[in-house]
């Protein structure tokens, strides 16, 4: 039997699944880089290729988000499915009794990417320029929302940094409310690949002290931004929403340019 890790959060002694452990660790209801996805599919394929007996044993914390993102891979990868919806359908059926395999939208999306890897290879890597952020919610017009923009390091790694945080003094060049949408702009912040945007609130704890209370968050990769502007339009489309959110806001993120992703050793 061999077993692969999800889990970022906690390790154990790789002697208690025979030594034979693997481990490709993501966050919690987190994407994985394609690059780490395509390694799990290979080891997956590697060991169930050389032994019709042998076993693999996939998990993270509750079983079914991260794994159900890289289980989800590797029926592409095998061809059991030649699209993702039916792929995170049977995953759905076979792991859950509601129906609710996995259920973060950006793992979804991810799931979608890694297909479209599958079938047309990889994509040039892009780097585009952030103009705006618009955001609709009904919380625009009694909250100060901040956004905090985060990239993966590279290297199949699930660590994040911190590229920018408006409510960091400098960080965005303009701010304008209209009702219940909220504009930021910029000038001269270029992404590239896996971005993570997370929408937070100041508040106020109990203890009188101030904190930063997410909104949401969304995930996607700039090789895989169609056109100019990149938009989720329903509240299902977010990750973990806050309740407090009413069911039709939506963001949108606006570019004014792309290039090819220089490499540092060119």
């Amino acid at each position: 039997m061999k077993g692969t890790s999800r889990c970022s959060e906690r390790d154990y002694d790789p002697a208690k699944l025979g030594g034979n452990v693997e481990r490709i660790p993501m966050e919690d209801h987190q994407i994985a880089p394609l690059d780490a996805m395509l390694k799990y599919c290979r080891i997956v394929d590697d060991w169930l290729s050389k032994d019709e007996n042998n076993v693999l044993v996939t998990h993270c914390k509750a079983g079914k988000g991260r794994s159900g993102l890289m289980i989800c891979a590797y029926l592409l990868y095998i061809r059991k499915f030649h699209d993702s919806p039916n792929a995170l359908q049977f995953y759905a059926e076979k792991r859950t009794t509601n129906g609710k395999g996995v259920t973060i939208p950006s793992q979804k999306r991810y799931v979608e990417y890694f297909h479209d890897y599958l079938v047309n290879g990889p994509r040039q890597e892009v780097e585009m320029q952030l103009a705006q952020i618009a955001l609709t919610s009904n919380l625009v017009a009694t909250k100060e929302v901040n956004v905090v923009i985060s990239t993966h390091q590279g290297n199949d790694s699930w660590r994040l940094t911190k590229l920018l945080s408006t409510k960091e003094e400098g960080s965005k060049v303009s701010c304008s409310k209209s009702g219940n949408t909220m504009v930021l702009g910029f000038t001269s912040l270029w992404i590239s690949g896996d971005m993570k945007f997370e929408f937070q609130t100041s508040e106020i704890s109990l203890c009188f002290q101030p904190y930063q209370a997410r909104l949401f968050y969304i995930w996607f990769n700039t090789a895989y931004v169609e056109g100019t502007e990149f938009s989720l339009l329903h509240k299902q489309d977010l990750d973990k929403p806050s309740k407090s959110m009413d069911p039709s806001c939506q963001v949108s993120l606006f570019f004014v340019g792309s290039r090819p992703k220089v490499q540092k050793n060119e």
